[in-house]
């Protein structure tokens, strides 16, 4: 899995699919890479202790143990500017999703971030005008990449299921290589992964199991206060009620989205039209 293990997630939708994904489907698979990457975590209203998310209360977003070590790429840059200023401030996740539609400033400037994506040229160009519609084209090389991106995906979607059955190792050793992009798979079983997810989740983010068979540094979503991949169903719908029922549309309601500690009211959030231009 060479190919696919060079790109994330939005950057192998774009050269794998074109520009035809719709804003919210390059947000979420950012979104849920940086998740999984731990650069970003969420702590449930009662405090990053609480490890019961499936009770009601509502969850933030805040940094993940990895934010401060991580080289954000352009694309990605909408998701960690809230914390630029304030490190310490929780956004309520409704808030936090529609701000990042706010960051972005629409499709047509999102696909502009990934096309001038270190990861991604010599594959792509883009003229004057496709620059304006949200458009690119893939060059002969990038067509090259285009037919092993699907291929590398089309053979995981096939094997993969198989190797979580029978041959965890193999499978975590795939996982670790193409991160996020498993959630480009379909027909992948996210819900019966719990054999191996903690333990991938340890072995990517370098973390250990303390006496009480817990993940030390890895708070945040999923069982035992640790991210794990069968989480991707509960992050993905609630990315997408975050702003409402049709992509992009939706406001912040005016409210900040912060916790009391350091945001200085200042999240970006207030006023009107957060998550508006859809596509």
């Amino acid at each position: 899995m060479t190919t696919l293990s060079q790109f994330t997630p939005a950057e192998t939708l774009l050269l794998s699919e074109g520009t035809f994904p719709t804003l919210r489907q390059l947000l979420k698979l950012t979104f849920i890479d940086l998740f999984f990457k731990q650069v970003i975590k969420t702590e449930s209203s009662l405090g990053p202790e609480f490890k019961d998310l499936e009770t009601g209360q509502e969850k933030y977003v805040v940094p993940g143990m990895n934010y401060y070590t991580y080289s954000p790429l352009p694309h990605e840059m909408a998701f960690l500017q809230p914390f630029e200023k304030y490190p310490s401030t929780k956004l309520l996740f409704r808030h936090f999703v529609q701000l990042a539609y706010k960051n972005v400033g629409g499709k047509n400037r999102y696909i502009r971030l990934l096309c001038n994506s270190n990861a991604v040229q010599g594959y792509v160009t883009q003229h004057f005008f496709q620059k304006i519609t949200g458009r690119c084209s893939l060059t002969p090389e990038g067509k090259t990449v285009q037919q092993k991106l699907n291929a590398e995906l089309n053979e995981l979607e096939t094997t993969l299921p198989g190797l979580i059955e029978n041959s965890k190792d193999e499978a975590i050793a795939i996982l670790k290589k193409i991160k996020g992009n498993v959630f480009l798979l379909v027909n992948i079983p996210f819900d019966k992964w719990d054999a191996i997810d903690k333990e991938l989740m340890m072995q990517v983010n370098g973390t250990v199991k303390t006496d009480r068979n817990t993940m030390a540094g890895c708070s945040g979503g999923g069982c035992s206060g640790c991210s794990t991949w069968n989480s991707y169903s509960d992050y993905s719908n609630s990315f997408d009620s975050g702003c409402g029922g049709s992509d992009g549309n939706a406001g912040c309601g005016g409210t900040s989205g912060c916790s009391s500690g350091d945001s200085g009211g200042d999240s970006g959030c207030s006023g009107g039209g957060g998550c508006g231009g859809g596509d």
